[in-house]
């Protein structure tokens, strides 16, 4: 977990939205890949290991029957085509480098590219296990129907089959900036607070139409 991402994280329990606290037993350059986050507030702690923090207590989110249907989390995909990239970069809007964009299940595979091409941060929700060998060690979130994300902080967010439940997709939402992407399968509903903007017979490309709050004047006393 890249150290600047702790920032937008937020304790996923029912109390006041507050930030969490990091104790790092192990770095990789600015990633946490061993250590805790803690909540300040109710005192929950959030295993980080191998740079994914888990928000389950160990229990694994991902029922049988979503991992029998989708079995390229068997073995990892071979390396991302340029075709893939401008197509991944194009349905996301990945044109200007910056943010943070959540990349659900098998989607993992595109991390890397967009960390390097995209010049974004990826985060990645419930990844195959593949996802941490390679050398990097990823940014990731393990979850169940709670994403534990501060709402605005995302860019963009592409979810898979497994990660599209509806929890999840309304939870996206609330997380996505104004005007951010958000891509998943086309036999999810669309979620509130979104527009569509395509579909084709996979996926649907919607943009949130969340409003940025006005400016607040502030004045010298």
């Amino acid at each position: 977990m890249h150290i600047e991402l702790v920032d937008s994280l937020r304790c996923p329990h029912p109390h006041e939205d507050t930030w969490l606290v990091a104790s790092v037993t192990r770095f990789d350059g600015r990633d946490i890949v061993q250590g805790m986050l803690g909540c300040p507030v109710c005192r929950r702690q959030y295993v980080v290991q191998e740079g994914e923090v888990d928000f389950t207590a160990g229990r694994d989110p991902r029922p049988a029957v979503r991992r029998d249907a989708d079995e390229r989390e068997a073995a990892p995909p071979g390396p991302i085509d340029h075709d893939e990239l401008l197509r991944a970069r194009a349905v996301l809007a990945l044109g200007e480098a910056g943010g943070i964009v959540m990349l659900g299940g098998t989607h993992a595979q595109l991390a890397a590219a967009l960390a390097d091409e995209a010049q974004v941060a990826p985060l990645l929700l419930n990844p195959p296990d593949w996802a941490r060998d390679g050398g990097r060690f990823p940014s990731a979130l393990r979850v169940d129907d709670v994403l534990p994300l501060a709402g605005g902080v995302l860019r963009a967010a592409w979810l898979d089959a497994a990660t599209a439940t509806s929890p999840l997709l309304a939870a996206t939402v609330r997380a996505l900036r104004p005007g951010g992407r958000l891509v998943a399968p086309a036999r999810c509903a669309l979620p509130a607070g979104v527009t569509e903007l395509a579909r084709d017979g996979h996926e649907w490309v919607a943009e949130s139409t969340a409003v940025s709050s006005a400016p607040v004047s502030l004045r010298r006393r």
